[in-house]
């Protein structure tokens, strides 16, 4: 079944580090030099992008955004991400003297040469489901060209609801230039809510965010975040904060849905037990606790809770040595009415 979603206003670009149209052609400008971080975050369309930093030029060549997210993206139709969100286009700058062609490529992180991303991302699954238009650019010398990441995720109820890592790659047209001198980005993609959907992969999250109704200072909600077991085992999994799996908090902090604050006081959240054993097929309901402190600051907040396989399910991801990793969102606002 096709759905029809109004994707300007469900979707959220995110942009973490530095990589960069129309649909027909690359439309080329005189290369920038590399800018400061804006110091808030630019509202396209509904939109909302946090550019964050760019990278260096490689062998006279840039991209940028390098990494960067969206949210909110409905299986069942085709999405321009540069037309939905202008700051998503990739900017490719040639920093050299003379023109240059580039094969531009977009799929599994894997095939672009990653062998790390950021965790609870899974590696695109089908290379069909997103693409680069165009797919080969000519840049003058000194210019840059600006192209689109363009997603086509099959609507089927296990597709909503995931997040999922998409390796982009840069080469000279020329193969025999080398690999050593094209450059790899990725896009990180979270697919829209559903009520109808099943969550899919090994850890499968029916309900991958939790947002909880407004809540006042000193004030409790208990809520279940359903975990079912994708796999055709036993699977062993642990529940996590960010700090317990080797994360870096602040950098795990730009990836909070835009309008709302990492949560840093971890305190807030409470768990009780922490490793599960779950049945082929078998969906279990973990429970969490929120507690807000009497002194907490009116606000939205986000605190990311992650869901690791224990019995070591490969995903080529070597920032995941246990195997296969999700997380959770769970989001709250603290009311300023109550707060004194």
């Amino acid at each position: 079944m096709h759905r029809v979603v109004p994707v300007a206003a469900v979707v959220a670009a995110l942009a973490l580090a530095g990589c960069g149209g129309d649909r027909d052609a690359a439309v080329a400008a005189p290369a920038p030099a590399l800018a400061p971080v804006p110091a808030a975050p630019a509202v396209e369309r509904g939109v909302t992008a946090i550019p964050l930093d760019q990278r260096s030029p490689r062998a006279g060549l840039a991209l940028a955004p390098g990494v960067f997210l969206v949210q909110g993206i409905p299986p069942g139709q085709t999405v321009r991400l540069g037309e939905v969100a202008p700051s998503t286009l990739l900017a490719i700058s040639n920093h050299t003297d003379e023109p240059r062609t580039f094969s531009l490529g977009a799929g599994n992180p894997l095939s672009a040469g990653m062998v790390a991303w950021e965790r609870g991302y899974e590696a695109l699954p089908d290379a069909s489901w997103c693409r680069i238009e165009p797919t080969m650019v000519t840049i003058p010398a000194q210019s840059t060209a600006r192209v689109s990441v363009v997603l086509d995720i099959p609507d089927r109820p296990e597709l909503w609801g995931r997040k999922f890592a998409i390796g982009v790659r840069v080469a000279p047209a020329n193969e025999s230039a080398g690999l050593q001198f094209g450059l790899a980005g990725r896009v990180l993609v979270e697919t829209a809510l559903h009520g109808e959907a099943t969550g899919g992969g090994p850890i499968a999250l029916p309900t991958p965010a939790v947002d909880l109704e407004v809540l006042s200072p000193s004030s409790r909600k208990e809520v279940t975040v359903p975990v079912r077991n994708g796999t055709d085992r036993d699977l062993r999994v642990r529940l996590a904060r960010i700090n317990e799996i080797g994360a870096q908090r602040d950098t795990w902090s730009r990836l909070v849905t835009g309008g709302c604050t990492a949560l840093i006081d971890q305190s807030w959240i409470e768990t009780g037990a922490r490793e599960f054993t779950i049945k082929p097929g078998a969906t279990i309901a973990v429970p969490v606790t929120v507690a807000v402190p009497a002194d907490a600051i009116a606000g939205r907040y986000e605190e990311l809770l992650f869901i690791e396989s224990l019995d070591g399910v490969p995903t080529g991801n070597r920032r995941e040595p246990q195997g296969a990793t999700s997380f959770v969102r769970v989001r709250l606002t603290v009311d300023a009415a109550a707060v004194r």
